[in-house]
């Protein structure tokens, strides 16, 4: 059948043990004459493919740059809080606070500031890739939308480590500060 050049378009059904790649041309070689042009279906699906995984990685590659400033983020957070802090620690430890609360005291908040960062950014995550999703769907039937859950499990248990791992060092100053030390100075 014509397209919209005015071309005729065949399609060629090979046996498995030949590749189109071999055969475009032989093909393109006996029709020259005629200016055939052939393609291999495969090849082009392979193309779109590659391009889909390149998207993706650069999609990957953005997520990552934003969870490893998320968690240093989190450790100057931390790191600001203990100095800015000094005299509410002094006066928790006064009233009988160990230093082990102290320090799980600041790691609570940190782990809980990364847990609503986590949250806010999977739920617009999700959103924008449920848009985009939309928009594909229009075009291409027969696609599902499902969130991997197991990876995002993963980066979610991943971020949480590395942001009390941030966080582990101001917490441990912060314990070691000492009532009268802290109380002296206002």
């Amino acid at each position: 059948k014509p397209n919209t050049k005015g071309y005729k378009n065949f399609s060629m059904i090979i046996d498995s043990g030949v590749k189109a790649s071999d055969l475009i041309p032989y093909l393109e070689t006996e029709f020259i004459e005629r200016g055939m042009v052939a393609i291999s279906t495969i090849d082009e699906i392979e193309k779109s493919l590659e391009t889909g995984d390149a998207f993706n990685k650069l999609f990957q590659g953005f997520m990552g740059l934003g969870l490893v400033v998320g968690v240093i983020a989190i450790g100057v957070l931390s790191i600001r809080a203990v100095v800015e802090r000094r005299q509410i620690i002094g006066t928790m430890r006064a009233l009988g606070y160990k230093s082990r609360m102290v320090s799980l005291s600041f790691l609570l908040e940190a782990l809980y500031i990364t847990f609503l960062g986590i949250i806010i950014g999977l739920a617009l995550g999700a959103l924008t890739s449920w848009n985009i999703f939309n928009e594909i769907s229009k075009e291409v039937d027969g696609i599902s939308y499902k969130i991997p859950w197991l990876n995002v499990l993963a980066i979610v248990g991943i971020t949480a480590f590395f942001a009390l791992l941030s966080s582990f060092l101001p917490s441990r100053q912060a314990a070691k500060i000492y009532p009268a030390e802290a109380l002296r100075y206002e």
